[in-house]
């Protein structure tokens, strides 16, 4: 990459981040996507992301794109760390996480009248989602935000600003 195309994703992450953060209304992230036939819906399996998943399946319709929704593990995550430094998760209680997403987000696309292939996806929710994105040559993610402010959003991070500022396809925020 040259230094100018870096300076340039520099300034659309900080640019996008902003609009992310301080929008009352839902906010696409137009980006030159790959020419795909794959919709990603990123569910946390909060209430507000039912929103996004709504979102993506109408999109997917529209486009007659495939469907693939993901829901993020992050069993090392620093708001667990900080109460249990040094836990590890054994593999039973890992599956029986696993399963309990898989079937909770099921359940959210079953409420949306949508079906989709389900990705549980290990490790730190935006890095993931972008991942997770990258290996199915997405064209569009969904994304909602919970519009946290304050301090809550810097203990909790924006995963949605992450992903809308450094995915490489369009990104539609969607408010929940």
């Amino acid at each position: 990459a040259t230094e100018a195309s870096a300076i340039g994703r520099l300034l659309l992450g900080s640019t996008a981040e902003q609009v992310v953060r301080h929008s009352d209304t839902w906010v696409l992230v137009a980006q030159p996507s790959p020419a795909s036939k794959v919709v990603l819906v990123a569910s946390d399996l909060s209430e507000s992301a039912m929103s996004a998943i709504e979102a993506a399946h109408e999109e997917a319709i529209r486009r007659k794109a495939r469907l693939v929704a993901v829901h993020c593990l992050d069993l090392a995550h620093p708001v667990i760390a900080a109460f249990e430094p040094g836990v590890t998760v054994d593999e039973q209680t890992k599956a029986a996480l696993r399963a309990a997403a898989r079937e909770t987000l099921e359940a959210q696309l079953s409420r949306a009248g949508a079906s989709a292939d389900i990705v549980i996806a290990d490790g730190p929710p935006a890095r993931a989602v972008l991942r997770t994105a990258e290996e199915h040559s997405v064209g569009l993610l969904v994304v909602s935000t919970h519009g946290r402010t304050g301090l809550a959003r810097v203990a909790l991070g924006s995963v949605a600003s992450a992903v809308a500022s450094r995915a490489s396809c369009a990104v539609l925020v969607v408010r929940g």
